[in-house]
């Protein structure tokens, strides 16, 4: 928990760092991830909305349902 509180700090305060949205995706969906790994992956994904991505990251994000 305490890593997750540094990276939060580090992530917050730079806006220009992008997150990788396709693999919080994929950890997301996951049937095996934990509901504290699914809970934060969505945290993370919905940080990286106001964040600069790819636009084929995006489009492949939703694609894959």
């Amino acid at each position: 928990m305490e890593m997750l509180t540094h990276i939060n700090k580090r992530v917050k305060g730079q806006p220009s760092i992008r997150l990788p949205l396709l693999d919080l995706l994929k950890l997301y969906k996951n049937e095996m991830s934990t509901p504290m790994v699914k809970s934060f992956s969505l945290v993370y994904m919905e940080m990286s909305f106001d964040r600069p991505v790819k636009v084929i990251e995006v489009l492949y994000t939703f694609s894959v349902g």
